[in-house]
């Protein structure tokens, strides 16, 4: 079998294609921003025919547009629409609740945005990015298979507290786990979160284990379900509404960890009063938007005034006063939060 050898372009090749992308991404937003003022002037021109104003939550984004569920009497339901949206209105994001008019039979505006009870950001490449709004739950989700990532779930936690969203926490595929002593080390850990007072599950989507208990603890508000790349997220999903609602990433039998399938976030009705929203799986979280005391403030072991730094320069490590060290001498916090908190406040040091 003969083989091609692979063409490499020069760089002034890469750069006249780098150059026609990007006159070709101006002409499609040119395009996208007449069709909206088009869009805006039909609409400024019905105003006199009253029209109707519906209300809705906003499922999912897809550049200057949004995708709508129609809420009826507060209620979800399974009607949405695709819909444009103000130019004063570009940062909707998932969660958002709405007021749109429809212009015609097959186009509707947004026109307004209630305000937001929180808005969940993360920094991805040091840019901030807007998640979701309007949380009551986030689900954080983790594996134990290559091992359980515990800074991750405490990273979670400490955007969970500093926007007043509870935390469920959901340790997957311990169906994975072969030997008494990593089946102890995850049933400690996971009774030491729930001893905190975050609701913590060992889940199995193959055997089925305590996705009823996931239901129960999501009957009313907005739960997102966060964590990295490869937990299993949307094996959960389809287990938690009992039907095949996700693509299922392929297993790399080497690593034991699903691909990730989730490109943008999108939210699925549960029931009248409750939706899941499901967001893109990541493989590194950070927390360069947080200052030490909003990175303190998510650690509930040291809101005990007991444990506050006598200084606020505390380096946290040798100094006499601190109360993390404090925290750690009379064994109120765990070896392995004490040391994710340990390099959480390093690497926050280091940015």
């Amino acid at each position: 079998m003969s083989h091609q050898k692979k063409r490499h372009l020069s760089l002034k090749q890469q750069q006249n294609i780098n150059k026609h992308r990007q006159k070709l991404i101006a002409r499609r937003s040119n395009q996208r921003l007449s069709d909206m003022k088009h869009l805006e002037e039909e609409l400024l021109s019905q105003q006199g025919d009253q029209l109707e104003t519906y209300k809705g939550i906003v499922i999912s984004r897809y550049g200057k547009s949004a995708d709508v569920m129609l809420l009826d009497e507060g209620k979800f339901t399974q009607e949405h629409k695709r819909c444009f949206m103000k130019a004063s209105l570009d940062d909707l994001v998932v969660g958002d609740y709405v007021y749109f008019h429809d212009i015609n039979d097959e186009q509707s505006f947004i026109v307004e945005k209630e305000d937001r009870s929180n808005l969940i950001t993360r920094y991805y490449f040091n840019k901030a990015r807007n998640i979701v709004a309007n949380v009551s739950t986030m689900i954080i989700t983790s594996s134990i298979n290559p091992t359980l990532n515990t800074e991750i779930i405490d990273r979670y936690l400490i955007v969970a507290e500093n926007n007043g969203v509870r935390p469920l926490i959901l340790i997957n595929k311990v169906d994975l786990l072969e030997t008494e002593e990593d089946k102890q080390i995850v049933e400690d850990i996971i009774q030491y979160y729930n001893n905190l007072g975050y609701k913590t599950l060992a889940v199995s989507v193959k055997d089925k284990l305590n996705i009823d208990l996931i239901r129960e603890q999501l009957d009313r508000g907005l739960h997102i379900l966060v964590g990295q790349t490869g937990v299993g997220k949307s094996s959960l999903i389809n287990a938690i509404f009992n039907q095949e609602l996700m693509t299922v990433g392929e297993i790399n039998y080497d690593t034991k960890l699903g691909k990730h399938t989730t490109t943008t976030s999108r939210l699925f009705k549960l029931n009248d009063y409750s939706a899941l929203i499901d967001s893109p799986g990541i493989r590194e979280f950070s927390l360069d938007n947080y200052n030490e005391t909003q990175l303190l403030r998510g650690y509930k072991e040291l809101h005990d005034s007991e444990y506050t730094c006598r200084f606020s320069d505390c380096n946290h490590n040798n100094n006499l006063g601190c109360g993390i060290i404090k925290l750690k001498e009379d064994n109120k916090i765990s070896e392995f939060r004490y040391q994710n908190l340990r390099n959480l406040l390093q690497q926050l040091k280091e940015s």
